[in-house]
């Protein structure tokens, strides 16, 4: 049987211990608490940074990647602009013969030496051209500029067609209702063209 004073002092000491242990735990779990809080923002502001971080970088390849586009597209449009330099040459001269009445590539030759040379020299060029547009068509599909590509096909195939006829049939030129029928349609093959490239070029990222 226990002694009563021993077991009041046993009571005290006991409430005093779970008061004191009561009081750590407290005092632990607030650091705890505290630490898991401070630990938890640490981590969060973190994350933030390096979500930060990450953005700019995607914003700084973004931005890489659309100057690449843009330069890609600058160098495909002089391609473009190239080619329609040399079949406007190659119109001039048709007008030319058109309103000389000259017939035929033979008939040129016996008559303006000169402007057959001139003749003989764009034909080459666009030959030349075609080659070169082809890449450009590659350049335009590789930057989803598909509007545009199927665009400047059918502005080329108006020449080709023509190039072509000239050279299979003894070269006769076309007559006055056939060239201006060939000349609005190439205008009108641009005019499509250049529409489509500014679409295409407006939703370029």
């Amino acid at each position: 049987m226990l002694d009563g004073n021993i077991t009041q002092e046993t009571i005290g000491m006991s409430k005093e211990a779970y008061q004191l242990w009561d009081t750590t735990i407290k005092i632990g779990l607030g650091a705890l608490i505290s630490g898991v809080i401070s630990y938890l923002v640490t981590m969060k502001n973190h994350t933030h940074e390096i979500n930060k971080l990450d953005r700019t970088h995607k914003s700084e390849s973004q931005k890489y990647k659309l100057q690449m586009k843009i330069k890609i597209l600058e160098n495909t449009q002089n391609q473009i602009d190239e080619f329609s330099m040399v079949c406007e040459q190659f119109l001039d001269i048709l007008l030319t013969c058109k309103n000389r009445n000259i017939l035929s590539c033979p008939e040129l030759e016996k008559k303006d030496k000169l402007m057959y040379k001139k003749y003989q020299t764009t034909q080459n060029a666009l030959s030349i051209e075609f080659g070169n547009l082809r890449k450009a068509c590659s350049k335009l599909t590789l930057l989803g500029f598909y509007s545009s590509t199927k665009k400047i096909k059918e502005m080329s195939d108006i020449i080709v067609d023509e190039y072509n006829r000239l050279n299979k049939q003894n070269e006769i030129f076309m007559n006055n209702i056939e060239y201006n029928i060939f000349r609005d349609n190439f205008a009108q093959a641009q005019i499509e063209y250049y529409i489509a490239i500014n679409k295409d070029f407006e939703k370029l990222q």
